[in-house]
């Protein structure tokens, strides 16, 4: 299906080269909103679509029924598939649509004259068949931004696209200040963002390894570390800052009694500030023990506020630094940071870095 629906577009393309006009394509995708809910079962199947899932809580066995297609089934794929090819032959029969299908995609080409009546065919031949589509025009922007931003370096953008999804799932409506301040840095992000390349010159790898700790009641009640090491493995720097009570209160803004979430991301922070001359154009592992710091940082934005504003400034200097960046997580026994972090000093992890934690996060919340 795929190979004649190329074929068909390079023939109508070098028809019209052919007889000197030109002509501009667009192209869009319908995409089946939970493909398999759309197709129920035959009523005499139905006492076969039964699921046992156990129930931790009760400690017993819960029944479920199902009305339509199981998710995961192999017979679902195959009904699922012919339904899609009938759907295909419609468009291309009774509508004379350029499109092809994929699962659940409908991928269509048209000139651009001809755009609003394929788009007036496929809504009425989905409607009559009474299938749902993913239609509204903020998933539908969502999905276009975010398909743009994938072509762009770097993940300033998680914070925008997050505000924007909350809009959306929210019912859409009316654009808050918020919302319309999250799609014009997404259209300035669009028109500015440096592309996403290609380069022979990312040969070499550095790897750093952070870690903070956190002892309420000691004269210093908080510690952040960091070690920077080659491709080659060999030690080049490392980082190791105390923090007295009026330091660590001056990080732990929401008075928490635990603060080990923002000192690890500080201490992700505080190694990218020290050393982001050394990343540009190289890739980097950073290594954490610190599970919510390792998915903040890999998401690119927390639900923490303070940590949130952390995350953005890491990948803002990993950004400007040309840094293709790889977050991974080490066991605590494992990770050469920990004794930096708890205030021990040994030359043989090289030169020490000096750093205030306190300025750093300064520069994050500011």
């Amino acid at each position: 299906v795929a190979q004649l629906y190329e074929d068909l577009i390079a023939f109508d393309m070098k028809a019209n080269r052919d007889a000197g006009k030109s002509r501009s394509l667009l192209m869009k995708a319908w995409d089946l909103r939970e493909a398999y809910k759309n197709l129920p079962l035959h009523e005499s199947s139905l006492h076969e679509s039964y699921l046992c899932v156990y129930d931790p809580s009760s400690q017993t066995t819960q029944i479920f029924g199902q009305f339509v297609l199981p998710f995961g089934a192999r017979s679902s794929v195959h009904g699922f598939c012919r339904v899609s090819a009938a759907l295909w032959l419609a468009g291309v029969s009774m509508l004379r649509l350029h499109w092809y299908s994929y699962f659940d995609d409908f991928p269509t080409i048209e000139s651009e004259h001809t755009c609003p009546i394929a788009q007036m065919g496929v809504d009425f031949l989905f409607t009559l068949l009474g299938l749902e589509y993913n239609l509204e025009d903020g998933e539908r922007l969502r999905g276009r931004l975010n398909f743009m931003d994938g072509q762009l370096f770097g993940k300033l953008s998680q914070h925008a696209f997050r505000g924007l999804t909350r809009h959306v799932l929210a019912g859409g409506g009316k654009l808050g200040s918020s919302t319309r301040a999250h799609l014009q840095f997404l259209r300035d992000r669009m028109s500015k963002g440096r592309p996403r390349r290609v380069s022979t010159a990312l040969h070499e790898t550095m790897h750093i390894f952070v870690d903070a700790c956190h002892e309420p009641g000691s004269t210093e009640p908080a510690g952040l570390g960091g070690i920077l090491l080659d491709s080659s493995g060999r030690y080049r720097e490392y980082y190791s800052e105390m923090l007295d009570e009026s330091a660590l209160a001056a990080i732990n803004v929401r008075m928490s009694g635990n603060p080990i979430f923002e000192l690890e991301c500080l201490a992700i922070l505080c190694a990218l500030h020290l050393w982001h001359s050394y990343l540009s154009g190289k890739h980097l592992v950073v290594y954490t023990d610190n599970n919510g710091a390792l998915g903040s940082m890999i998401k690119g934005h927390s639900e923490n506020l303070e940590g949130d504003a952390i995350v953005r400034l890491v990948h803002t200097i990993l950004d400007l630094s040309d840094c293709i960046v790889w977050f991974e997580r080490v066991c605590s026994s494992s990770n050469v940071a920990d004794e930096p972090s708890r205030g021990v000093l040994r030359p043989s992890w090289g030169e020490r870095k000096r750093c205030d934690p306190s300025d750093v996060f300064a520069l994050a919340i500011r």
